[in-house]
């Protein structure tokens, strides 16, 4: 990303909106590592293919309410912005389709068939191997691209702005910055390379992450059926026991929950410290027990490469108007967007980075 920009020639970049950016990576690692897609940051023009994945998926993610909402006929109506919404969608599913066969025919004619090298094949070919099983859980082709769209949209999306959030606070407050960096400069190694993505060897790191996804929350609801009366414990506005019975839909209010005084001090105040050292099965930014996001290793273990490289080559800041304080700038710039595919996303975030002049 930084070589193909041109970022990498300069001392000092300003980034009017560092969103499309951060996007268009988190598509493009999911893409390569989850399902081995021929994808790079600069298309091939002998590869059209690579930049139509890049640019209906983009597009497929932003009208993505408008595509659940909207019955098939008015999309092929003869208007510019619905053709050209059916078109993304069109060709993100071709484009899923024919990759999956062609991984299908690939696993046939090799075949990857064997229980041990599919468990360590990435997850599409865990997904085809299903699908081709014997069994009430084998897979349709119909499944198999449900599952790739679920992941593809909601994998890179959320991860994507967690980053985002993370590097914006970072670049407003500078000490926890400068830890993050210290940290980082602990785990290098001598080729400069960080030595290992283990979450548990970058707490701070990985705190910030965290603290940034409280505050621009993964998901705005979390919805539930509970298989069992469940008692619930509240304090206000007397302390009682509810009982929510079995069968119950319940719908938790993630955006509110994680500002509630009540749970955290002083909630709106980006401080990371205040996951250092929790236990992760106490962190439910990602949900929690057994229906807990099946990316959440995956959005750590990619925030943490990001950051941890991002925050190694280069220093974050901000450009303030006139007279604006640090404070008034958050209170500006970091605010939630208009709701686009699936989370709420930071509206623009302009970013000034300059090169770490190394020792």
């Amino acid at each position: 990303m930084m070589e193909q920009e041109g970022w990498s020639e300069q001392q000092q970049v300003i980034i009017p909106s560092l969103n499309k950016y951060i996007v268009k990576f988190s598509l493009l690692t999911l893409a390569r590592c989850v399902f081995g897609m021929p994808v790079s940051w600069v298309s091939n023009t002998s590869k059209e293919e690579e930049m139509d994945l890049i640019e209906a998926t983009t597009l497929s993610s932003e009208t993505l309410i408008a595509k659940f909402m909207l019955p098939n006929w008015m999309l092929k109506l003869p208007f510019k912005s619905l053709r050209k919404v059916n078109s993304a969608w069109n060709a993100l599913e071709d484009f899923l389709r024919s990759h999956t066969q062609r991984i299908s025919q690939e696993m046939n004619e090799q075949g990857l068939n064997d229980q041990f090298e599919v468990r360590n094949a990435d997850l599409l070919h865990r997904l085809i191997a299903s699908s081709e099983g014997d069994g009430k859980y084998k897979l349709s082709e119909k499944e198999v691209l449900a599952n790739i769209f679920t992941i593809l949209f909601a994998g890179h999306e959320t991860t994507a702005n967690g980053i985002i959030a993370t590097l914006g606070y970072l670049a407003i407050h500078q000490d926890d910055q400068e830890k993050a960096y210290a940290e980082i400069q602990s785990r290098l190694g001598p080729d400069n390379q960080l030595d290992s993505l283990d979450t548990s060897q970058l707490p701070y790191l990985l705190a910030c992450f965290q603290e940034a996804v409280r505050l621009f929350a993964a998901t705005p609801i979390l919805a539930r059926t509970l298989s069992e009366d469940f008692p619930v414990k509240v304090e206000r506005p007397s302390p009682s026991v509810i009982i929510l019975p079995k069968g119950s839909r319940i719908v938790i209010d993630m955006v509110n929950t994680f500002r509630n005084p009540n749970i955290f001090e002083n909630p709106e105040q980006y401080k990371p410290s205040r996951w250092v050292g929790v236990p992760e099965a106490e962190v439910n930014i990602f949900g929690a027990g057994p229906r807990a996001c099946i990316g959440r290793k995956l959005a750590y273990a990619e925030a943490i490469s990001v950051l941890g490289l991002f925050l190694r080559d280069w220093t974050l800041d901000i450009d303030l108007s006139p007279g604006e304080t640090r404070s008034q700038y958050e209170e500006r710039v970091m605010v939630t967007g208009p709701y686009a595919g699936t989370v709420h996303p930071i509206a623009q975030l302009p970013l000034k980075i300059a090169k770490r002049v190394r020792a």
